[in-house]
């Protein structure tokens, strides 16, 4: 086989890239792009070595898996040609597509929209930069047209999004109170405002059966979401739209308010207690298991009291040690008893002494700096003895008149 028939042949691969953008575009609309390039290819002697396809993902970002994983495959020289149904499904950002064709072309590889037919002559590249403008006005419209429709839905109290706890979607497609899982929602806020902890509230909303939307198990998290999710009021912001709407309230507003009272005192009553206190060996401690540090903290017992203790980094955050925490007034008292014991002692005392006194002696330049001091003096007054026996012999430059006015 000749050199030039090998280049041919190699120049005949190429590989489909297909697309799809949201729920209203399935997998037919894949299969469906997929059989109109396989039918170009075939007709046009072109070998498919690949396919790349993009599920639920929109032209208008280059986040695309697939689409990224073949930007760089032709940089490998695995094919030539890049066949797509129409060039929206390559970008509807003119910018993107100029920029990716750019680099496509620097690899020797051409996009070919299969259903357009545009041809490489100057009308050619004419009608493809109008079909790419009209593409890109098409995204933009769409999205401006989407936010305005869903503004319009929540004007009119529908849904717009996911279905909190405690709601269900009516036949009308509002919210409205769920009668099953509502009354969950107003024993969670009774609850919080009894004294129980989220993670008691989890508990027993997982133990009485209840999922979240998404149909997990609560937890803590989830139990704060609710609490602080104004929409059980009948209130909730969208896009920057205040609603109100009294037939989807679920708790007051009194027992809303008086649960996020509750939380910022809880919150700030910790952190205030952790200002006030002073932790002695802050930086100072080390656990002697794994030598992590130890940090102050503070917390409450059972019974509401406060404590403090140090706490070991290695175990709390790396799980990687089995020392419990340390109760902060003990290990102080420990610490500051030795050394006082150490202080105390006739020969520690000794030792520190001779300690400080080598340490000034090896640090103390002192009689240097005295030296050098004296030696400057000494090379000032010789200057003045010159000058003033210049002056007693009437030797007296204009030079040395100006220095000394």
């Amino acid at each position: 086989m000749s050199k030039n028939s090998k280049n041919a042949k190699s120049k005949n691969r190429c590989v489909i890239y297909a697309r799809y953008s949201c729920h209203n575009q399935t997998e037919q609309s894949i299969e469906g792009q997929m059989h109109d390039c396989e039918r170009y290819a075939e007709a046009n002697g072109l070998q498919i070595v690949k396919t790349y396809i993009d599920r639920a993902m929109t032209a208008t970002s280059d986040r695309r898996p697939q689409f990224q994983q073949m930007i760089k495959d032709s940089a490998l020289g695995m094919f030539d040609t890049i066949l797509v149904w129409k060039l929206d499904r390559f970008a509807r950002n003119r910018y993107d597509s100029a920029v990716y064709k750019r680099q496509l072309r620097s690899n020797g590889v051409t996009v070919v929209s299969v259903m357009e037919h545009i041809t490489d002559s100057p009308e050619g590249v004419l009608m493809e930069s109008v079909l790419e403008g009209f593409a890109e006005y098409f995204s933009r419209d769409l999205s401006q047209k989407v936010v305005r429709g869903m503004r319009e839905t929540a004007q009119n109290h529908k849904i717009t999004g996911k279905i909190p706890f405690g709601y269900r979607k009516s036949s009308d497609g509002r919210y409205e109170p769920d009668p099953v899982t509502a009354p969950a929602v107003k024993k969670v806020f009774s609850m919080y405002n009894r004294g129980y902890k989220k993670s008691e509230i989890a508990g027993w909303l997982c133990k009485s059966g209840y999922r979240t939307a998404s149909g997990a198990s609560f937890t803590q998290a989830a139990v704060t979401r609710i609490l602080q999710n104004e929409r059980y009021t009948g209130k909730y912001t969208y896009s920057g739209l205040e609603i109100i709407d009294e037939t989807q309230r679920i708790v007051s507003d009194e027992v809303f308010c008086k649960v996020q009272d509750v939380s910022h005192a809880k919150t700030n009553s910790g952190r205030i207690h952790r200002i006030n206190e002073k932790y002695l060996l802050s930086n100072k401690l080390y656990c002697g298991y794994c030598y992590n540090r130890m940090n102050g903290e503070c917390g409450k017992s059972s019974t509401g009291k406060t404590y403090a203790y140090y706490a070991c980094v290695g175990r709390k955050k790396f799980h990687v040690c089995i020392r419990k925490n340390f109760n902060k007034d003990a290990i102080e008292k420990i610490v500051i008893d030795s050394i006082s014991r150490l202080i105390s002692d006739s020969d520690i005392i000794d030792r520190i002494s001779d300690a400080i006194i080598k340490y000034q002696n090896e640090h103390d330049n002192t009689g240097e700096r005295i030296s050098v001091l004296t030696n400057k003096l000494n090379s000032i007054n010789y200057k003045i003895t010159n000058l003033m026996s210049a002056i007693e012999n009437g030797i007296v430059t204009p030079t040395t008149k100006q220095r000394l006015i």
